[in-house]
């Protein structure tokens, strides 16, 4: 976070089992920075998958909710109008000219860049951390919008603090194959929890 705060964000994956305290940590963290006067958005993934990008959009709706008139940004206009049909609550329905975002590579090159638009322009008015929470849930075009954001807020004020349940990530999924991208191109930092040793239990105690 100190360090995004001189314009090198990214992203940070909180690993470690259920219950180990990943979304203590989180809260603390998101707790420290809105004393700040930071900004703090925060979406989750959902073990039921109950609809695309839903971390990203439970986000941009919290962010929505802070930022009233944010329709009436024009050099959003075109951003708004892409994410309307996912997001209403940014005030503003999906244009007829724009059409309809689907899951071919261009679609999702637009919905990403849309994203990516809003949450820079979010940070240039107050430091961004963007909390998803659960990412072993996160279905796969999560993921690639995960990772993309990570590849292009590097250097920008936005930190992205994903926890994940390390126990429950397929070693072969797109979450895998997606932190050892990003591992490989020095754009994450992984944080793993792990329980007290023998020492810290005798010191705790």
């Amino acid at each position: 976070w100190s360090e995004s705060w001189r314009g090198h964000g990214g992203l940070v994956a909180l690993a470690g089992e259920p219950g180990i305290g990943k979304t203590r940590l989180a809260a603390r963290l998101a707790a420290e920075v809105h004393a700040e006067d930071g900004l703090v958005l925060y979406g989750r993934a959902d073990e039921e998958g109950v609809s695309p990008y839903q971390p990203f959009v439970e986000a941009l709706r919290h962010y929505a909710a802070c930022r009233p008139g944010l329709a009436d940004e024009q050099r959003l206009e075109t951003a708004i109008q892409l994410l309307a049909g996912l997001v209403p609550e940014l005030g503003r329905p999906p244009a007829a000219a724009v059409g309809r975002v689907g899951d071919r590579p261009h679609d999702r090159q637009r919905l990403f860049e849309a994203v990516l638009q809003l949450f820079v322009y979010a940070a240039g008015e107050r430091r961004l951390l963007v909390i998803v929470e659960d990412l072993h849930w996160a279905d796969a075009p999560t993921i690639r919008l995960m990772r993309e954001l990570a590849r292009r807020t590097a250097g920008s004020p936005v930190l992205v603090l994903a926890t994940y349940r390390d126990v429950e990530a397929d070693a072969s999924g797109p979450l895998a194959r997606a932190l050892a991208d990003l591992r490989r191109d020095g754009l994450l930092a992984r944080i793993g929890l792990a329980g007290l040793d023998t020492p810290e239990a005798v010191a705790l105690v």
